[in-house]
């Protein structure tokens, strides 16, 4: 049982709709917090949008004339030009500042870990990779690499339930490829969505490199990615995803390549390929 207490300061809390006229106003009093982390007022502003912010409890809180918490939030609703519900709290002790967000933020593969989801890290990493490349193929490419909220990732499983059997099938100690897990699990997916049966081939052949003939678009990804690992270099995650998809799109047409290239300096503005 909570056993409770009378505080020696006192402070009240209730749920109120701040509106972004208001946020603004409440943005003035923000003289002792971190700077804005900008990507995060983007993620919370989407959630507005949507409409899949939810009243959970967190608070925006304020000592006399001083924020205490909430800057990304009520940065998010002025962006968004969304009101949001929450919680106030009026009144902190301005000495509690250094105590506030210092918890463990809960991460995508934490949510699906609570959902139940076998496999729940590969599984949020390979949904990640989904999100990125339809994004990188739609309208918005430049977000194709923020950040997921556990609202959106829960979602994507939603739309993309087969992704479950791509990180049922690759997800073992077996399966340490070249490519990333959470690559090897996505294009999997997206490429069966093409054709189911030349995926599991193509993705079999990338990460055990059994029944390569030299002339396979596969062994010329393989070997660029071996010729990099020998070189300890790295290859770009968006460069890698459009290598996996240039081969996949050459397996699929019964071509054979020399090479592999995406935006070299005689094709900077190459667009990102789609999947065929």
């Amino acid at each position: 049982m909570i056993k409770t207490i009378k505080p020696k300061i006192k402070m009240k809390a209730e749920i109120k709709t701040i509106y972004p006229q208001q946020a603004k106003q409440l943005l003035k009093l923000n003289t002792r917090n971190r700077p804005l982390a900008s990507r995060h007022v983007n993620l919370l502003a989407d959630e507005m949008r949507t409409g899949n912010w939810k009243l959970n409890g967190e608070t925006i809180t304020l000592s006399g004339d001083t924020l205490l918490d909430g800057q990304h939030r009520l940065a998010a609703c002025v962006l968004a030009n969304t009101p949001f519900d929450s919680f106030v709290v009026e009144g902190a002790d301005s000495d509690c500042f250094d105590t506030i967000d210092v918890g463990k933020k809960r991460t995508n593969a934490d949510t699906l870990h609570v959902k139940g989801e076998k496999h729940y890290v590969a599984l949020s990493s390979s949904l990640r990779v989904i999100h990125y490349y339809y994004n990188e193929i739609g309208e918005n490419p430049g977000d194709a690499c923020s950040q997921l909220t556990n609202i959106q990732v829960q979602k994507l499983l939603e739309w993309h339930p087969g992704i479950r059997k791509s990180v049922n099938k690759f997800t073992s100690p077996s399966h340490k490829a070249l490519v990333p897990l959470s690559h090897v699990c996505a294009f999997h997916y997206i490429f069966s969505l093409k054709d189911p049966e030349l995926a599991d081939e193509f993705m079999e052949k990338l990460v055990t490199g059994a029944n390569l003939s030299e002339d396979d678009p596969v062994a010329v990804l393989r070997n660029k990615l071996i010729l990099t690992r020998l070189n300890n270099t790295k290859i770009a995650s968006k460069f890698l995803r459009a290598y996996l998809i240039k081969t996949w799109n050459a397996v699929r047409e019964g071509r054979t390549i020399k090479h592999l290239y995406w935006r070299t300096n005689r094709c900077p503005n190459e667009k990102f390929p789609v999947a065929k």
